[in-house]
């Protein structure tokens, strides 16, 4: 086994384990409100609370059978679109959301306390979790992804790029980019 195969492994694996902890904190929320019968969480009634994070559970599910995905040798034999597609929408929403969460965090000041929130929500060591599964599931899946497909198309992603001439883009395509850029930026 060489060192990309390896290094694929251990982040798919981290990536599956710490989305764990994600998993584990909604599975406890599902059947402490089944239990109870009441929401921790004021202005959201019981029923919405334990679909909207059952709903949560099984995009968790996913996103574990992704990173195992990434990370065994099954993996690269499964049919490519859904792979593709899963690990697309992870990147696409943790990747970017985990910087922006971990800066308002440390923003913030940690003046939540340490046994609980103020406002009726979740313990923090409960919001810790659920960072950490995000952040772990980001990492793993930036790093296992690329070489998940370097290994499962090596000469798609391997060669010279630079023996490719470049093309030439007219400029009202250009002008459209840079418009469209602004207005993102705006």
């Amino acid at each position: 086994m060489d060192g990309r195969t390896r290094a694929r492994r251990w982040a798919g694996f981290g990536a599956a384990g710490t989305l764990g902890m994600y998993l584990l904190v909604k599975v406890v929320w599902v059947v402490v409100a089944l239990a109870t019968g009441r929401s921790p969480m004021h202005g959201m009634g019981t029923g919405a609370w334990i679909v909207l994070n059952t709903l949560t559970v099984g995009m968790a599910v996913v996103g574990i059978g992704l990173a195992l995905a990434l990370a065994c040798d099954w993996g690269l034999r499964l049919p490519a679109a859904p792979v593709l597609l899963f690990a697309w929408i992870a990147g696409g929403l943790l990747i970017s959301a985990v910087p922006f969460s971990l800066l308002g965090s440390l923003l913030s000041g940690g003046d939540g306390g340490g046994g609980g929130s103020d406002d009726g929500g979740p313990p923090s060591w409960e919001g810790l979790l659920i960072m950490a599964g995000f952040a772990g599931m980001a990492v793993g899946v930036a790093i296992a992804l690329p070489l998940y497909l370097r290994e499962r198309w090596p000469r798609a992603l391997t060669g010279r790029v630079g023996a490719l001439r470049a093309a030439r883009v007219p400029w009202p395509v250009m002008a459209a980019g840079a418009a469209i850029a602004a207005a993102d930026l705006y």
